[in-house]
């Protein structure tokens, strides 16, 4: 981490210090060596060099091998006999998940509601899950699991419910994972289609005289065709069909 600041030529008494969640952990004054402090005291490469001016040089922060609990606030404070500064900035480290995934599914207890569900696993730090619909529609939570092991690796599942009747087939279903204090996005996307849709086109059928028919279990509605079609010409009168609003 860099500490980007300006002293001016008659300025004295220069002193860098480096914080971590208010606790002091990195000292650094010109003509003297930089020291680690508390629990970072051996873990800072202290010995690292921003620059070859006298005033800058070893102002950067390196943490040698960073860990989970390395995430969290860190200052950095400059000051002279004559002023002061000191700037502050969340460092999050995100463990990437090892899988992501969507579904959705009729719901059992409603036959008319529509079951999403998105899943992450082993991910640090617990990431928020958000269901959108139709590109733009947040989908509220109605349940969500959060597992975490002995690591902090979590595992984290959310599901979402929406009426079928507001989804206008085919329509997009999507996934959003974020982690807070971080720029760190990820996303699934699927297609819903309208099952039932589908139903309706099974039932096209080809009688004796050449003739399709798709009954909707009262009435039937009918095309008269003469000699033989092909998949093409059949493809083409499923068309017709569906421009005109006869299914």
């Amino acid at each position: 981490m860099d500490c980007q600041y300006e002293i001016k030529a008659n300025e004295c008494g220069f002193v860098l210090k480096w914080y971590f969640n208010r606790k002091l952990i990195y000292q650094w004054i010109p003509a003297r060596n930089p020291i680690g402090m508390n629990q970072f005291k051996s873990e800072l490469r202290t010995n690292y060099s921003m620059s070859d001016s006298a005033n800058y040089k070893y102002r950067a922060l390196v943490i040698q091998h960073p860990k989970l609990n390395h995430s969290g606030e860190y200052m950095c404070s400059v000051q002279t006999y004559e002023s002061f500064d000191r700037k502050a900035a969340r460092f999050q480290i995100v463990v990437p998940e090892k899988m992501l995934l969507l579904h959705y599914e009729n719901d059992a207890e409603k036959e008319n509601m529509l079951l999403i569900k998105c899943s992450v696993f082993m991910i640090y730090p617990e990431p928020s899950l958000v269901l959108v619909v139709s590109g733009d529609l947040l989908l509220v939570s109605s349940r969500t699991i959060v597992v975490s092991d002995r690591h902090h690796m979590y595992n984290k599942t959310v599901y979402g419910l929406i009426d079928k009747h507001l989804l206008i087939s085919p329509t997009s279903i999507g996934c959003v994972l974020t982690v807070a204090g971080s720029s760190y996005v990820r996303k699934r996307e699927t297609i819903y289609y309208d099952p039932t849709q589908l139903t309706r086109w099974s039932r096209l059928r080809m009688d004796e005289r050449g003739r399709f028919e798709i009954s909707d279990g009262s009435s039937g509605i009918s095309i008269t065709t003469s000699g033989q079609l092909s998949k093409v010409w059949l493809f083409a009168i499923i068309v017709a069909v569906t421009r005109f609003g006869l299914v």
